[in-house]
C-alpha cells in the first residue's frame, strides 16, 4: 500500500511531501514502540517485543489514505483500499504477531 501510495504521489509531483509524511508516520510508529518497553500492550502474542502499533497495518492504512485522498475517486477504490488496509492488520493478527485488542 505505501508504494502504491508513493507511485501515486509521484504520478501527482507530490512524492516528496508525501514520502516526508510516510517517514514521520513511522517515526512515530517506531518511537511508541520503544517508549513502551516492556508494558503489557507492547508484548506479542508470540512472545515477542514491540509488538503495539502494528508498522505494517499503520503502513498500510497510510498507504490506504493517501490513495484514497488523491488518487482513488471512486467509492469502489476507496473501499479496495482500506480493505487491503484492515487485511494487512488482519493478518498481522492472524500471524500471531498481534492482537486484536
Amino acid at each position: 500500500m505505501p508504494a502504491a501510495a508513493m507511485v501515486c504521489a509521484a504520478r501527482k509531483q507530490n512524492f516528496g511531501p508525501a514520502a516526508w509524511r510516510f517517514i514521520g508516520q513511522e517515526v512515530a510508529v517506531q518511537t511508541s514502540k520503544y517508549a513502551l518497553g516492556n508494558a503489557a500492550i507492547n508484548q506479542r502474542p508470540n512472545g515477542g517485543t514491540h509488538g503495539f502499533p502494528s508498522g505494517h497495518t499503520a503502513a498500510a492504512f497510510y498507504g490506504a489514505s493517501y490513495l484514497s485522498r488523491q488518487c482513488m475517486h471512486t467509492k469502489g477504490g476507496k473501499v479496495l483500499a482500506f480493505g487491503l488496509a484492515a487485511l494487512v492488520g488482519a493478518s498481522r493478527v492472524h500471524g500471531d504477531n498481534h492482537t486484536v485488542g
